[in-house]
């Protein structure tokens, strides 16, 4: 059985990208150009609207005026215009150049650092993502907006990299405890029910790719009771459950076994009466995890998204196993719509 698909980043950051620094100078210290030339070439900047053309005019001007009084805030504009430009490889140089000016506040290089963390992520680029997260999270280990992407990307991005796993499952840890600890002000409570789903399912696949079914299963079921249409976590719920079925039908195959033993060796009743009642529990908790498994992929295949192909082709083979047929299955699939629709 394949353990689980991959499928990139799953997580939407619904926090404001923290700009605390980006270039703010008191009302004390307002900037002045020293020349005419300097005022224009800076007027010009300040008025493109075009990202990508307001990129290259600002590291014209930081090349031509150093010194300027307008250099913090521009170089923040800099950065600011090759993200909206989904220049990535822009973005991260300029983050790293903000963050290595002498005195730049801890909160400036939190944002630039998240800045081409968001860049990378929207890009699918999970290496660069992941650097950038921790980088982030090197001058604030607290940072949410880091916690969470290094959270849910890095399970996806390194599943065979088991110290990456093991720093994944600790951001995860964190970050389901600063997620409960929003106000309600500040994030709705669907939003932090969502977020918390996502959490619980990176925390399910973590313990999925170590073939740690219980509590893979224990993750999956607190991630769907925050967000029950989350689709990843419906379906991996249902891959957890069928990975324990291996094991299972082979405990109760050896239950069996045994107790056809006893009974050719005309052991005492009550030891083959004991083993027929282990035999029949392993096969009634066989049945009941695969009709767990059956229930979850059915509601994938309901939810559709990336996994639903896959997750069809699981459920179809599961419910085949059980059944004989496949007699019946479209009518549990639209039976799950229905429940789904009414949530």
């Amino acid at each position: 059985m394949k353990k689980t698909i991959y499928l990139g980043l799953s997580l939407t950051l619904i926090l404001a990208l923290s700009t605390a620094g980006f270039g703010q100078t008191p009302a004390a210290q307002q900037p002045r150009a020293k020349s005419q030339p300097e005022y224009d070439a800076y007027v010009a900047y300040f008025n493109e609207k075009d990202p990508a053309k307001k990129a290259v005019l600002g590291e014209k001007f930081l090349e031509v005026f150093k010194g300027s009084d307008f250099e913090s805030g521009t170089r923040i504009g800099v950065l600011q215009a090759f993200a909206a430009a989904n220049n990535c490889a822009k973005t991260m140089e300029w983050a790293d150049k903000i963050a290595a000016v002498p005195g730049t506040p801890n909160p400036t290089k939190v944002g630039v650092f998240l800045a081409a963390m968001q860049c990378a992520q929207a890009a699918n680029n999970a290496p660069k993502t992941i650097e950038y997260g921790e980088k982030a999270l090197g001058v604030d280990a607290n940072d949410l907006n880091a916690l969470l992407t290094l959270a849910t990307t890095i399970p996806e991005a390194l599943p065979n990299d088991k110290a990456a796993l093991t720093k994944a499952e600790g951001y995860a840890g964190k970050a389901i405890t600063g997620v409960q600890g929003l106000p309600a002000t500040a994030v709705p409570e669907a939003q932090k029910n969502m977020l918390l789903g996502q959490l619980h399912g990176a925390v399910g696949l973590i313990h999925l790719t170590r073939t740690d079914y219980d509590k893979s299963i224990e993750a999956y079921l607190e991630s769907v009771k925050f967000a029950p249409k989350e689709w990843v976590s419906r379906y991996r719920l249902g891959l957890a459950y069928n990975g324990k079925l291996p094991s299972l039908s082979q405990a109760m195959v050896e239950a069996i076994n045994a107790e056809n033993a006893a009974k050719q060796s005309k052991a005492d009743q009550i030891l083959i009466d004991e083993l027929a009642a282990k035999g029949q529990g392993l096969a009634e908790a066989t049945r009941q995890m695969m009709d767990k498994a059956i229930d979850e992929l059915a509601t994938a295949v309901a939810l559709g998204g990336a996994n639903a192909a896959p997750a069809k082709t699981q459920l179809d083979k599961l419910y085949q196993q059980k059944n004989g047929s496949l007699q019946g299955l479209d009518d549990l699939v639209s039976k799950k719509k229905a429940e789904l629709g009414s949530n």
